[in-house]
């Protein structure tokens, strides 16, 4: 038994595995792209999987940026429409689809104080010109309303950082997940 030199053909492969099946001969024409064997190997299962896991992640990624890109989008558009001084209801119907997260109820509720303090303290202004309330209790008003005015700012600053903030962040992941995907192929 001799060995036949004319039927030995070095393949030579990134990955470990083992051959399971040549779908040429040697010597055989081909053609680019053309499937020449079969190869099984774990290490190719499992960048497959890989891929796979990073693809999803991705995926993943981008809804939470999408939402949070909406997000802070609407928060723009609710306090543009609260500047320009429109009435919850208004606002509350607008809004009613668009999605803000819990920033609606935080803004929407110290907005409603600070309408609910002026609207106090434009009844118990006229009446302290008479006599009828003491000036105290003007004052009082007027603390309320400065207190619920504080307070819409600084929820209106928080919620637009916190927007911001939660934006800069998914963009950062959604990076991240392609940059593992990239990596993963």
């Amino acid at each position: 038994i001799r060995y036949d030199e004319t039927k030995h053909v070095d393949v030579k492969a990134p990955m470990d595995g083992m051959l399971k099946e040549v779908l040429v001969t040697p010597g055989q024409t081909v053609e680019q792209g053309q499937l020449l064997a079969i190869l099984l190997s774990p290490e190719i299962g499992q960048a497959r999987a890989t891929v796979l896991k990073c693809t999803k992640d991705r995926e993943l990624a981008q809804q939470v940026s999408d939402r949070d890109q909406a997000v802070a989008k609407n928060l723009s558009a609710m306090l543009q429409q609260l500047d320009q001084g429109a009435s919850i209801q208004t606002i509350e119907s607008t809004t009613n689809k668009q999605s803000l997260g819990n920033y609606r109820q935080e803004i929407l509720s110290s907005y409603a104080k600070v309408q609910l303090a002026k609207e106090l303290l434009a009844k118990v202004e006229p009446l302290s010109h008479s006599g009828a309330i003491p000036g105290r209790t003007i004052r009082e008003r007027q603390t309320e309303r400065q207190v619920a005015e504080t307070a819409y700012r600084t929820a209106r600053d928080q919620a637009l950082f916190a927007a911001d903030q939660a934006k800069r962040n998914s963009e950062a992941k959604l990076a991240e997940a392609d940059r593992q995907l990239n990596l993963a192929w």
